[in-house]
């Protein structure tokens, strides 16, 4: 399907919520933002929200738009936009970063998945690791594909479960989308650092007392 024309007379007319590439072909397409594709994707997002939120068991559907939520705020960052249109943009990113939380709370509401299932998946070993190894820092979710060799859409759509399961949160620092691990994995990561911190101590005893 061709991307949405955001320069139409109303181009909620051509907006499937069926394909909600069209609409981040759309984004994409553009140098940068403008008042008007602002106003006009914010529409056609939060009416696919509201109507993927009314389905009673639309899981997919919640994680294709999160996933959209997030990428088109990565295609077109804010430090890109222009000085004036700035403070309006990040106006709108918030926006868009509650739409995408209150669909990942339904999500979890939805399916209430197990850690341990989660953890199971493909390629959520690698994001689990990558994410301990930053910590107790946050790492910036736009850095994760290429830091886990993977599609903008994967690495959205293993945040959204990672979240769902209590694994992760998400958040704003500095302007940008930031992930850090939570619940069993953030247990997991300060349960090594005090046994790496009780090794080095114990080593360091040795080296004073042994032979």
């Amino acid at each position: 399907m061709p991307p949405i024309d955001l320069n139409a007379v109303n181009p909620l007319r051509s907006a499937d919520a069926d394909d909600p590439e069209a609409l981040f072909d759309a984004v994409q397409a553009m140098p940068q933002w403008t008042e008007r594709s602002l106003h006009w994707v914010d529409a056609i997002a939060t009416e696919w929200v509201g109507d993927a939120l009314a389905a009673p068991a639309n899981r997919e559907g919640w994680a294709e738009l999160h996933s959209l939520l997030e990428r088109v705020q990565v295609i077109q960052p804010l430090a890109a936009q222009s000085e004036a249109l700035r403070p309006t943009v990040e106006a709108f990113y918030y926006r868009w970063d509650a739409l995408a939380d209150l669909l990942a709370a339904r999500a979890h509401r939805h399916d209430r998945h197990d850690p341990a299932q989660i953890e199971s998946r493909a390629h959520m070993p690698q994001l689990r690791d990558a994410l301990r190894a930053a910590a107790p820092h946050p790492l910036p979710v736009g850095e994760l594909p290429q830091c886990l060799a993977l599609s903008r859409s994967r690495v959205s759509q293993l945040l959204s479960l990672a979240e769902a399961a209590g694994l992760v949160v998400r958040g704003r620092e500095n302007g940008q989308r930031v992930v850090r691990t939570a619940g069993q994995w953030a247990n997991a990561a300060h349960e090594r650092a005090a046994a790496e911190q009780s090794s080095q101590r114990s080593r360091r005893g040795v080296s004073l007392f042994g032979p």
